[in-house]
């Protein structure tokens, strides 16, 4: 509980039973052990589903817990066949607690088709995220997710979208799905307002906003374009409000990461009949507090070929000054970014 995890599933030995230590030699030959359960280790199943239960008493967040029952991917059929009947037998006694079968140990025995872990081998001996060695001293879960983080360049909404695949591809029947589905919502729902919360009380110091670029640059009047701002330092808008100018219209805009925010095109298609134009485009966070000077522009037209001329023109024709040639108005102008 300490880092989250409301649903656990787990691999037991389908040799699972419980015993006690007996110091009569007549044990030596199984290490001390006097078996108190039957073949099928069901006491031991019921003592753990037990422990399940009073558990989930006293953290109601918590969904649950299953057991997937393996075998020895090195024995021979006769013997794998024994232990998948075996936890065939437990599923159908204990269904809420056994859910599956599966086979360990080497994997090029039984004709397994897998080669993710021999390809990693290759440049990695020891991998402590996928093999788990517990020589390493590795006993937590969120390493696994830090990993997938870092690795594949994820941001929140991707792992909230990994969250949920853990609970809608388990094991889990339909209904019990539907009850994990929400106390997990519950649960990230809780999370977000207490990362909001803490974030909104960051303050930053000497922290200056730049705008590098912004794309697209071009539009047709209709609006509703996303337009991307790309720069550094936009955390300062953080809880705070974000507003797009146009000249003097204003669109809401985004916050999406440290580096860039969304803006929406405005609609001018209910304006006057010029073709094309280009106007100003500020961005302000943080109440217009902070002015960044930068050259951008912004071209709405309802002729795409307009577009094209437009930065023709814009090569051979850079000023500061407005021009107008064959309907197209042009505005070269210093944009105030406001942050």
């Amino acid at each position: 509980m300490d880092e989250n995890v409301q649903y656990l599933e787990t691999k037991s030995s389908s040799s699972n039973k419980l015993y006690v230590l007996d110091p009569d030699r007549s044990y030596l030959v199984k290490n001390g052990k006097r078996f108190i359960d039957n073949d099928l280790g069901e006491l031991e199943l019921q003592f753990t589903n037990e422990v399940v239960q009073k558990f989930k008493q006293n953290n109601p967040n918590f969904v649950g817990y299953k057991r997937i029952i393996n075998s020895y991917r090195g024995k021979d059929e006769q013997y794998i066949l024994k232990n998948a009947k075996k936890a065939l037998t437990l599923f159908e006694k204990y269904p809420d607690l056994v859910s599956g079968f599966d086979l360990v140990a080497e994997e090029d025995k039984g004709s397994a088709t897998s080669s993710g872990y021999y390809l990693s081998s290759v440049w990695n001996t020891y991998c402590t995220i996928l093999t788990i060695l517990l020589l390493f001293g590795y006993d937590e879960f969120t390493v696994d997710w830090y990993e997938a983080f870092m690795s594949w360049g994820l941001n929140l909404a991707d792992l909230r979208h990994l969250a949920f695949n853990s609970l809608r591809y388990s094991s889990l029947s339909s209904s019990e799905k539907n009850v994990a589905y929400q106390k997990w919502k519950l649960s990230y729902d809780s999370f977000i307002l207490n990362t909001k919360t803490i974030a909104c009380k960051q303050t930053f110091q000497n922290t200056s906003p730049h705008i590098f670029r912004i794309f697209p640059q071009e539009s047709d009047t209709k609006g509703g374009t996303k337009i991307q701002v790309f720069g550094r330092n936009f955390h300062v808008a953080i809880c705070k409000k974000i507003i797009c100018k146009f000249d003097d219209m204003k669109t809401t805009g985004t916050f999406v990461y440290s580096h860039r925010i969304m803006c929406h095109s405005p609609d001018l298609s209910h304006g006057n009949t010029i073709h094309s134009r280009a106007k100003i485009i500020d961005h302000l966070l943080d109440g217009g507090l902070t002015y960044i000077q930068n050259i951008y522009f912004f071209v709405f037209s309802n002729n795409p070929y307009q577009f094209l001329i437009f930065w023709i023109m814009t090569i051979c024709h850079f000023t500061s000054t407005d021009k107008r040639s064959n309907g197209l108005v042009q505005k070269y102008l210093i944009a105030d970014h406001r942050l």
